[in-house]
């Protein structure tokens, strides 16, 4: 959220630790809702937390395909060493701007454009990791 802004709606499956975070943020919210100034805050920037059904994981497919073409190119490289945390979040930020890079679809109807359209452009314009 810090890089990409607050999300609106989040989605997870039913493990342990997601269901067990929810409840301890439900209580906090719960706690900080009675201050009328935070009440205000926590509602103008709520996000909606959803749950997958228990023992469907079919449902959560778009999450993890995304999650397995992160570890793909994550293994490959940290796989053997141990990374300092500057190591980890530049290597996690390349990740972020391949896989943000990919083509969605083509630009043109031009076979010799070889110009797509990707995520890249929602966010900043153009493809990230796009030659200039």
């Amino acid at each position: 959220m810090a890089r990409c802004g607050q999300c609106q709606e989040l989605f997870s499956d039913n493990g342990t630790n997601f269901v067990g975070a929810d409840r301890i943020l439900q209580t906090h919210t719960q706690e900080c809702q009675k201050s009328t100034k935070v009440h205000n805050f926590l509602r103008s920037r709520s996000i909606d937390w959803h749950f997958i059904p228990p023992s469907a994981s079919h449902f959560g497919g778009i999450w993890e395909a995304a999650v397995k073409s992160a570890e793909k190119h994550l293994l490959p490289v940290s796989k053997g060493f141990m990374m300092t945390f500057d190591e980890t979040t530049t290597l996690l930020c390349h990740i972020e701007a391949v896989l943000n890079s990919r083509p969605l679809t083509p630009l043109s109807s031009d076979p010799s454009d070889f110009n797509a359209l990707t995520a890249g452009h929602f966010l900043i314009g153009e493809s990230i990791t796009a030659l200039t």
